[in-house]
């Protein structure tokens, strides 16, 4: 494509120029104008055309055609012919509006050896005459002078000859106000970013990482569709400046629509509907392969066809909402009725029936930008609404522990008790009282256990003599001596933790006598209101740590440490 644009230079002589009927006559008071409506417009070319050829003429058909966005083969050529009315010298700016992937050329064909100008694609950000987002043409008009320039505009993806001619002044001015508002809008961006990166590594909840890769994809979108990404990010980097926002409308769709699609619960509402929704994703993933081998203006006619069947989807699960299919979310109803109206504003003002203002030049950015806070409003409504969920869940929890509890009181406490009373009263011998004790201790394990499951209650903790208790008895049934260290801080264990721990110090205790082969033993506890500290180190045989950590004793332990919020070391 760009081997056919051969330019042909046309020698003017500034005197030719003059002879020429201006398109347009600057004023003093001259500020900026569409010039659409007074280029002379050639149409489709592979060679440069010259003012004499009938090409060039400006009918209604012509001038309705300079406005429309088009896939066209050829460079599109037009003629811009400027008076100065004035007794001074004048500075103009031409910007091209849509030069994202086009080339653009301006030629001052009233002087001979000038340079032509040329920017956009595979063209240097350092040889624009202004280091701006859109591509700017520095026009010069001595007083009373009359110029006419060659203007060429060729792209493989898409072409629309939009221009605005500005005074210099007019132009910095308009630039500025572009600056404030991209300023505003991709810093609201930032932010979100930030703010619900920080949400999700703190909630890890795979809602806001879907919402994270959507804003991120929509903001380089448009970095690269309005400028500002070639201009200030990644200055003279062609290939992602012409592909990445495509590339990154396929990443906005996938991860868009599961956003949509967690957020408003529609796979626990309306599975069919969410089946159909993961079947694009496939399809999506192998498009955007495809984009690789097929060509560039296939590649952008298939994203934006992904692109309106995102936002269908996504203005059809806002109807089901309303429609109650769907919980109802004001927020992201409120978010896609922005976000249309952004959109209508831009097309209203693309088909003239809106006046050109800074807000209706931005009115898509402006939409997005409040479709982004009112879907992070609807984010956080979202996870107050899974909250909500959780704390009905422990609750249903908390009542099931409750009735757990009171059937194990009534059937194995009873039973228990029963035989308790049936061997107190049979024998009177050392081992039926032994037997007793024992039963007795069990008894009251299980009555502590119930206690546990049945309340939430915090109750203080007397820990030091049970666990005394454990270790005498290891002493005399095992001849094991034993060394001890036991700090405990008063009321430093509620009753729960303290049970953990309890359960962990007679699973060591097991182990060491079932196992260890061993005759000493190293005990220290430290616990205080804020951490603690348990150490037991034996004599035995040791034994295969690969192996024995696989063992359900280690694991009841590794569980019993993470219950108090430590952790296990061997």
């Amino acid at each position: 494509m760009r081997s056919t644009m051969v330019l042909l230079l046309l020698a003017l002589t500034p005197l030719a120029a003059a002879n020429v009927s201006p398109s347009f006559i600057v004023t003093e008071n001259f500020s900026a104008i569409d010039i659409a409506e007074i280029m002379q417009f050639c149409g489709e070319r592979t060679v440069a055309p010259t003012l004499n050829e009938a090409l060039c003429h400006n009918d209604t058909n012509d001038k309705a055609a300079a406005k429309k966005a088009r896939l066209y083969k050829n460079p599109v050529w037009s003629f811009l012919t400027l008076a100065n009315g004035t007794d001074r010298a004048q500075q103009l700016v031409l910007e091209h509006k849509f030069a994202i992937t086009e080339r653009v050329t301006v030629e001052d064909l009233s002087e001979p050896k000038s340079a032509m100008k040329i920017a956009g694609d595979t063209v240097s950000m350092a040889t624009r005459d202004y280091k701006a987002a859109l591509p700017a043409f520095r026009l010069a008009l001595k007083a009373h002078e009359t110029k006419i320039w060659r203007i060429s505009i060729a792209s493989d993806i898409v072409t629309q000859p939009g221009f605005f001619l500005y005074s210099e002044k007019a132009y910095f001015e308009a630039v500025q106000d572009s600056n404030i508002v991209q300023a505003l809008f991709y810093g609201l961006m930032l932010s979100m970013v930030f703010y619900n990166a920080l949400l999700y590594f703190r909630l890890r909840l795979t809602l806001y990482l879907y919402y994270l890769g959507f804003i991120i994809s929509i903001a380089i979108v448009y970095l690269g569709l309005f400028g500002q990404g070639f201009a200030f990010i990644w200055p003279d980097a062609f290939l992602f400046q012409k592909y990445g926002p495509d590339i990154f409308k396929f990443t906005a769709f996938l991860s868009g629509v599961a956003f949509f699609t967690d957020l408003m619960q529609v796979r626990e509402r309306l599975p069919k509907l969410a089946r159909l929704a993961r079947y694009s994703y496939p399809l999506i993933c192998v498009s955007a392969v495809a984009a690789f081998i097929i060509s560039p203006t296939v590649f952008f006619v298939t994203i934006n066809i992904f692109v309106f069947a995102f936002v269908v989807y996504g203005f059809a699960i806002a109807i089901l909402s309303l429609a109650g299919y769907l919980p109802f979310s004001a927020y992201y109803c409120m978010a896609l009725l922005l976000l249309l109206c952004g959109i209508t504003a831009n097309l209203f003002t693309a088909a003239g029936v809106l006046p050109v203002t800074i807000l209706s030049i931005y009115s898509v950015q402006i939409g997005t930008a409040f479709e982004t806070i009112f879907l992070s409003l609807a984010l956080g409504e979202r996870f107050a609404a899974l909250r909500e969920d959780n704390q009905r869940l422990q609750l249903r929890l908390i009542a099931e522990k409750k009735r757990i509890a009171r059937d194990i009181h009534d059937v194995v406490g009873t039973e228990l008790q029963m035989r308790l009373l049936e061997i107190g009263a049979e024998t009177d011998t050392a081992v039926g009282k032994r037997l007793t004790e024992g039963l007795r201790s069990t008894l009251n394990k299980v009555r502590e256990f119930l206690f546990l499951l049945h309340t939430e209650e915090h109750l203080a903790a007397h820990l030091e003599e049970t666990i005394t208790s454990h270790l005498k008895r290891l002493e005399n049934t095992k001849q094991f001596l034993v060394e001890k260290t036991i700090h405990l801080a008063p009321e430093s264990l509620a009753t729960s933790d303290a049970y953990q721990l309890e359960r962990a110090i007679e699973e060591i205790i097991s182990n060491i006598a079932r196992h260890a082969r061993a005759n000493r033993i190293r005990f220290h506890l430290a616990c205080n209101a804020h951490k603690g500290f348990l150490a037991v180190v034996d004599n035995g045989i040791g034994f295969d740590k690969a192996i024995a950590t696989q063992n359900i004793g280690f694991e009841s332990l590794r569980y019993r440490a993470e219950r108090l919020g430590g952790r296990l070391r061997i």
